[in-house]
């Protein structure tokens, strides 16, 4: 076996979700003319920071002035074509020298001997690789790499005005897609950007088929011209460039191409002999055997075979082992309503008076968030802006000094302090999602305004806005709404002058001038208005308990910030009025900090009336709702204990332990009979990671039981190197040609839906073999490493299987409570999962990093190095594991139960089998496995204190119950 050709994923797989089409550009750089290169070598810098001079696009007005030609529908991939429907001018692209010869006299250069061979290298463009093509410089072509249905490459030669049809419609890439309106838009304006930046690139590329008529080798070319269709026996006019094919003697065909063409010579020169019928063409001389090629066999476009040696391109160099490293590598960071008890809190708050006369309808509409087109468009660049300043904010919040920090989030006297410090959420996801309660809030706000649904300090009575949203505002609130409204319907706005009024109507929001008004009336301030309109239902009603206090907690964060930043204004416009040779100034010092201490308790703390203080009043009464609601799902046993009822849904107990041993079997069966495809693997491929591996190594970013290794210095292929290398043989799902990898698209989608199911039945088996996890815990499980998170997959030494240990946040960065729970995995699910992360995850990230642009494979490379759960560059969330669960029950059971309701019937499971009635040891771990909280500040979804790890005596009684867990189902625990 020759290791030498798995050498390919470095090349192929730089830094950069199976999104196969190409991602979109940023917008256009200013003019700038292209850096001048040798055919061989053009620039393929990204279009972000190799900026072109676009000025060969035509503009509307020059499109609307073309004259449509007679026989448009026959001129495609002609010049007129690219100007009426691409809108390009050919001959107004800088640095093209190419010219249509119009068909007139022989263009063949003459070979040339004493040159060295053309190389004829594919150049690996990013645009054309995420449509499965390429760039051959030698030719200024594009070459098709996409496979046929036929299971064989294309190589087709594409025409740049073709290449969208051609994608499409002989390989269905998705991106090409075009739309079939009579109108000239049927190329989508993202599709332009694309053609575009590829022809900025190689201004000389081969743009119609006029010019791909006039292609001919070139002097250096020397044998066939690699990576095209391979060439065929032919026949090349003695006068002129033209080749053909040989007729058989046997076609039926009423002409043939040799006499029509000879025709023609005698027809322009009277000199030339006649071909008289009967007559042997090639016997005569007129035509000569040779061997010929064409860059489309369907244009009939062919050229004569130059004779030479060409330069082999058929020689791997890379490893599999070191293609799949490169593919799997990543950048090395630092690490560092229960409606009983909810009517009467809004009752009592007066917010069931302010909603009920209302639409749920309209006021969904008001707080939504804008879109991209439609009538709220000019509300979208807002977005944007609130967003970034969000970030910008929320960076600063670790650089801040630690004093103002703890004094924001300071508890009320007598309570426990929840965290010691305002902290930021850790992930970018979190930020966005914080920063959108305050996009929906403006949004609010500038409707009612633009709807004149608003009054200003009291100079409206409400009960001329009776049935309809209305906010109160004062003065200051609506001159700066009116001035943001301006602004944002101005075409040229700068971000910076947004971003000032932006930052001026949050202080005037969260910090009020008419406080002593919310006395009497909290919804006179917007936010206030905002939050019990954020707490409805589109359908109507009330929403979740759960859910409102998420939305709760992102409000009051946004006010915090906001308090932070003032402060944070008011110390540097103190510190300008420091004298210039720097000494301190105790009188100004003095009056920061007593200004630091007011603005913060009275804008940041629940001792004063203020918007703040009216979201965390609401917000402790959803949290104590939510603790205090009885279970909606009642939970029966029969009297012999045989079978359960969950909400009405009766389950056999054996009949369940029966289905998940079955489902165990056939998993097994499905991931080495669809997925591995029956390979046979050495033995020391499949066998769990060894005690020796296991170094509880959870500081090294990347590193994991599974994480392949970077440097195979022993020759040894991996075992994913070793199933890659398998697959190439086979030539089902892909075929390697030199050092790239094609993929057959149809079979390789198939196979990652065959992947999909094995991992939805793998999470299945694994929440219920274990004390099951809640969605949010086990969407963020990890196998390696990253800069977020330590891992969440271990080895137990004692158990001799694999074990999920999670120290997830269970309070969502607000609280910094973490929960620690340890649950083993039993050894033939653990087989199946080293086989799924092992052998098959290098190879399905190799498959989404080769097919992709260069900066989306660093993002797909990160997730699949990262989590244990995704498909399709997605990370699962909540909502994926819940229908993947209640599939499986209403597959195997007839009933619909997800994670909520299993999460019941596992409960009362524990409670009958697994529990311990003299010490009550084994039920308290069970329920710890479960994730159940206690309160701490008077917030009743976390547990107070604890670290990141997991005492022995823990330990050692969580792997028991485990255990037990496992047993109960008749499942085999350890090795």
């Amino acid at each position: 076996m020759d290791w030498t050709t798995m050498n390919i994923l470095s090349s192929s797989v730089q830094p950069s979700s199976l999104s196969l089409s190409p991602s979109q550009s940023p917008s256009r750089s200013p003019s700038r003319s292209p850096s001048q290169s040798s055919s061989r070598s053009p620039s393929i810098l990204p279009w972000k920071d190799n900026p072109h001079d676009l000025s060969f696009v035509l503009s509307s007005d020059q499109v609307a002035q073309l004259e449509r030609p007679s026989n448009f529908g026959f001129n495609v991939n002609t010049s007129d074509y690219c100007k009426q429907v691409l809108n390009i001018d050919l001959e107004k692209v800088p640095g093209r020298t190419r010219r249509w010869s119009g068909l007139s006299g022989p263009i063949a250069a003459k070979q040339d001997d004493t040159a060295p061979p053309a190389p004829n290298h594919l150049l690996k463009d990013p645009d054309l690789a995420s449509v499965g093509c390429a760039y051959l410089p030698d030719y200024n072509i594009i070459v098709c790499l996409n496979v046929d249905k036929d299971g064989k490459p294309c190589r087709a030669g594409i025409p740049l005005a073709e290449l969208l049809t051609h994608c499409y419609c002989a390989h269905s890439i998705p991106f090409c897609k075009r739309g079939y309106s009579k109108q000239q838009g049927s190329v989508t304006p993202i599709q332009k950007d694309f053609i575009y930046r590829i022809l900025s690139r190689y201004p000389d590329i081969i743009a119609t088929l006029h010019e791909l008529r006039d292609l001919r080798p070139r002097a250096d070319q020397k044998g066939p011209i690699a990576h095209i269709l391979g060439p065929i026996d032919g026949a090349a006019c003695t006068r002129c460039d033209f080749s053909i094919w040989i007729p058989k003697s046997d076609s039926k065909s009423k002409t043939d191409p040799l006499r029509t063409h000879w025709a023609m010579h005698v027809n322009s020169s009277p000199g030339v002999s006649h071909a008289r019928r009967g007559r042997d063409l090639l016997l005569e001389g007129f035509f000569k055997r040779c061997s010929i090629q064409s860059f489309d066999h369907k244009r009939g476009v062919w050229m004569r075979v130059l004779s030479g040696q060409a330069t082999s391109h058929s020689g791997p160099r890379k490893t599999f082992d070191q293609l799949l490293a490169s593919s799997n590598q990543r950048l090395q960071v630092s690490v560092i309503a229960d409606r009983t008890p909810l009517l009467p809190f809004f009752q009592q708050n007066r917010a069931y008076n302010l909603v009920s006369p209302l639409s749920a309808a309209e006021i969904s509409r008001l707080i939504a968030l804008p879109a991209q087109r439609g009538p709220d468009s000019h509300l979208y660049k807002l977005k944007k802006i609130v967003i970034s300043r969000f970030r910008k904010l929320c960076e600063a919040i670790p650089k801040a000094s630690g004093l103002i920090r703890e004094l924001l989030v300071m508890p009320r006297p007598g309570e426990k302090q929840m965290i010691d410090r305002f902290n930021c959420p850790i992930r970018q996801s979190t930020i966005s999602a914080y920063a959108l309660e305050e996009v929906r809030l403006l949004c609010f706000i500038l409707r009612c305004v633009q709807k004149k649904w608003f009054s200003v300090e009291g100079s409206l009575r409400a009960s001329q806005l009776e049935g309809y949203p209305h906010i109160e505002l004062t003065q200051d609130q609506h001159k700066i709404s009116k001035k943001l409204f301006q602004i944002i319907e101005a075409p040229d706005t700068p971000s910076s002058t947004l971003e000032s009024i932006v930052d001026a109507i949050l202080k005037s929001i969260y910090m009020p001038s008419n406080t002593l008004s919310m006395l009497e009336n909290p919804f006179i301030n917007p936010s206030a208005v905002y939050t019990v309109f954020r707490s409805l239902r589109q359908q109507g009603g009330f929403d979740e308990p759960k859910t409102l206090t998420v939305y709760y907690a992102r409000i009051q964060f946004g006010i915090r910030l906001t308090v932070m930043h003032t402060i944070q204004e008011e110390y540097q416009a103190t510190k300008d009025l420091l004298p210039p040779e720097g000494d301190d100034n105790h009188e100004l010092y003095d009056q920061f900090m007593s200004k630091m201490r007011d603005l913060i308790n009275r804008w940041a703390t629940e001792d004063h009336i203020s918007p703040l203080s009216f979201v965390l009043e609401c917000m402790r009464a959803m949290s104590r709702i939510a603790r205090r609601a009885p279970s909606r799902c009642t939970v029966m046993w029969d009297l012999e204990d045989k079978q359960i009822t969950v909400l009405n849904h009766s389950v056999v107990i054996n009949q369940y332990f029966k289905a998940v041993q079955k489902s165990l079997f056939n998993l097994a069966r499905k991931v080495s009979q669809d997925i591995l495809f029956g390979i046979e693997f050495p033995d020391e491929s499949l066998n769990l990671p060894s005690a020796e591996e296991e170094t509880h190594d959870t500081d090294t970013i990347g590193f994991g039981l599974f994480s392949l290794p970077i440097d195979n210095s022993d020759g040894t292929p991996s075992p994913a190197a070793y199933f890659l290398e398998e697959l190439t043989k086979r030539g089902e799902i892909c075929h390697r040609d030199g050092d790239q990898i094609i993929w057959n698209h149809q079979k390789l989608h198939q196979w990652l839906l065959d992947l999909s199911s094995a991992w939805s039945e793998m999470f299945t088996l694994m929440h219920l073999l274990a004390l099951p996890a809640r969605g949010s815990e086990m969407t963020i499980w990890q196998h390696s490493n990253s800069s977020i998170s330590s891992r969440h997959l271990f080895f137990s030494k004692s158990l001799q299987t694999l074990i999920t240990q999670s120290n997830y946040n269970k309070t969502s960065a607000i609280t910094g409570l973490y929960k620690h729970i340890l649950r083993p995995i039993p050894f033939p699910l653990a087989t199946i999962l080293t086989k799924l992360l092992r052998i098959i995850r290098p190879v399905e990230t190799f498959a989404f990093t080769s097919q992709v642009t260069e900066r989306d494979r660093q993002a797909i490379r990160e997730v699949y190095g990262t989590y244990i759960f995704i498909s399709n560059t997605k990370v699962w969330d909540s909502c994926k594991l819940s229908a993947a669960l209640k599939a499986w029950f209403i597959r195997e059971l007839q009933v619909p139960f997800g994670l909520s309701l299993h999460r019941h019937f596992a409960q009362a499971l524990q409670r009958k089998f697994l529990t311990d009635k003299n010490k009550n040891m084994i039920e308290k771990v069970a329920n710890q496995g479960f994730g159940h909280g206690q309160e701490v500040a008077g917030l009743n979804y976390a547990r107070e204190g604890g670290d990141l790890n997991i005492d022995a005596t823990a330990r050692q009684m969580m792997e028991r119950v485990g255990a037990g867990w496992i047993q109960m189902h008749g499942i085999q625990v350890s090795s």
